[in-house]
């Protein structure tokens, strides 16, 4: 849900070196609960963090950084991610 957000209303794709996908794989696995955690938001935060210097150096982003930003769209995230698989919209 988070890579399909940064995809849709940021422009940003996960690339092949980044860690992206790995947390994105990781964050699936272990759900919205340790997502939202505190563990689990400084992990995934830090790893946006990470990526987004690393696309400000190179002039891949012109989007400033912000955790406040960041920790609401893995809130928005979570949100969907537990719609899209309550029961009732599993078909």
């Amino acid at each position: 849900m988070l890579k399909g957000l940064l995809r849709d209303w940021l422009g940003i794709e996960a690339s092949p070196t980044c860690r992206c996908n790995g947390m994105a794989i990781k964050m699936d696995q272990l759900g919205p609960d340790w997502c939202m955690s505190d563990g689990g938001m400084a992990e995934i935060l830090g790893v946006m963090r990470d990526e987004h210097a690393k696309r400000w150096a190179d002039g891949a982003t012109i989007l400033p950084w912000t955790d406040f930003a960041a920790r609401k769209l893995v809130m928005l995230a979570c949100k969907r991610a537990r719609v899209a698989s309550a029961p009732e919209n599993k078909g």
